[in-house]
């Protein structure tokens, strides 16, 4: 069973996994040269940045925020 701390911890690394995905991400669509395939990695690049405001709702929730 997860404590409220515990389940903090494990959305941190989630929220951690995110950032990281993110950054790569954008990283790729910044040094592609196809058009079609930059405007892919743009929008994963901004759907990972969703999930980190997902992810830091809950936490604020947990956090009594």
């Amino acid at each position: 069973m997860f404590t409220n701390r515990m389940f903090c911890e494990y959305c941190n690394q989630i929220r951690e996994t995110e950032v990281k995905m993110e950054n790569y991400y954008r990283k790729l669509s910044e040094e592609l040269s196809h058009p079609e395939y930059r405007r892919l990695f743009e929008q994963l690049a901004n759907e990972e940045r969703e999930h980190e405001k997902r992810v830091d709702a809950i936490i604020a929730l947990l956090n009594g925020r």
